[in-house]
C-alpha cells in the first residue's frame, strides 16, 4: 500500500543519491589533483 510518507521518503532518497552522485566527480578530481601535484614544484615557462 502506497502512503504519501513512503513516496516522500523514496523521493528524498532519490534526491540525496542524485546530489551525492553529482558532487562525487568533482571532489574526486580535486583530490586526485591534489594528490598528483608535486609537493615543493614551482612551474616556470620555458624561454
Amino acid at each position: 500500500m502506497l502512503t504519501t510518507e513512503s513516496v516522500a521518503i523514496e523521493i528524498a532518497r532519490s534526491a540525496v543519491g542524485g546530489i551525492a552522485l553529482a558532487l562525487s566527480v568533482p571532489l574526486t578530481t580535486a583530490i586526485a589533483t591534489i594528490l598528483a601535484t608535486p609537493r615543493g614544484s614551482t612551474r616556470r615557462a620555458d624561454a
